[in-house]
């Protein structure tokens, strides 16, 4: 009887060892980049604090399923097409009315080396063309 309750115990024992370990190679998967902001962004962005009316706030890298959204509805077959154009794709910054918060201007800092990528071009056009039909202004700084 005894032996029986050491090997259930041992093996349960084992169970909770291995999950254990399980969640510490996930947890190890990640690392922390350092700084939300590229140096040139960092700088913009500090720039773009000192010039602001107090009425205005800043945000940075905002995904741009918070600003804009599908107008098909969701159980629409596009919707998901849509909607997976902008939810994992960011604007470097959103100008917002600071009691409301309603976004007034996404502006996108285009550097000479990321932006000038086909892929990248497209993106912005996407972006440029969304934004058109809203009340969101779209500034591109190179």
């Amino acid at each position: 009887m005894y032996l029986i309750l050491i090997i259930v115990l041992s093996f349960i024992f084992l169970i909770i060892a291995s999950r254990t370990n399980e969640k510490q190679k996930r947890a190890s998967d990640y690392e922390e980049i350092g700084c939300l902001l590229s140096p040139a962004e960092l700088s913009f962005f500090n720039t773009l604090q000192i010039i602001l009316d107090n009425d205005k706030i800043i945000f940075c890298k905002v995904r741009q399923a918070d600003l804009i959204r599908p107008v098909v509805n969701r159980l629409d077959a596009n919707f998901l097409n849509l909607f997976n154009k902008i939810s994992r794709r960011h604007v470097d910054f959103v100008l917002c009315d600071k009691k409301t918060c309603k976004p007034l201007m996404a502006i996108e800092l285009n550097d000479s080396s990321s932006h000038q990528k086909k892929s990248r071009l497209k993106r912005d056009f996407e972006l440029r063309e969304a934004l058109k039909s809203t009340s969101i202004r779209f500034l591109e700084i190179k």
